[in-house]
């Protein structure tokens, strides 16, 4: 899932700049994207004077990932479901297992909003208690996993 937003676009008397960002899941159809969107400016007479590298993509393996295992199974227990879809969210994801490169995992989770970054943007209530519950285990189970393994690395001295 890819999407360009678009940012602030600025007019003067002889040049309009344009500010956007793009981000997905994955970093190579990202920088594809990206080239896509430069060549559309760059062939209607638009020149780029800054363009920076796109924050990492986040994309989990829902099947290695300890991180993903615990929220999946937190958010079962809370909400009865739990569903993992590609979402905006998942930047922020993106770029913090990005700066660690590779050796955490990261997972984004939250209530329903309804009408995203519009002005009749909300929360859907039910769902914020469901989070609630799903945090909770999260930590809970955190916990339990820590001290299984303080159990099993003092078992092993």
């Amino acid at each position: 899932t890819l999407s360009n937003n678009l940012g602030i676009v600025t007019t003067k008397e002889d040049e309009i700049e344009v500010v956007s960002m793009t981000r997905g899941a994955h970093i190579e159809e990202l920088r594809a994207k990206l080239a896509e969107i430069r060549a559309l400016y760059l062939s209607r007479g638009g020149t780029l004077t800054q363009v920076e590298e796109p924050t990492s993509g986040w994309l989990e393996d829902p099947a290695k990932s300890p991180a993903v295992a615990i929220v999946t199974d937190a958010v079962r227990k809370a909400a009865g479901d739990a569903k993992w879809i590609a979402y905006h969210a998942g930047l922020e994801s993106g770029i913090i297992a990005g700066k660690a490169r590779g050796e955490m995992s990261a997972v984004s989770i939250g209530p329903l909003i309804v009408d995203a970054h519009t002005p009749r943007e909300r929360v859907h209530l039910p769902s914020v208690v469901d989070e609630l519950a799903a945090l909770r285990e999260i930590f809970a189970q955190i916990v339990q996993r820590s001290m299984q393994s303080k159990i099993i690395r003092t078992e092993q001295l």
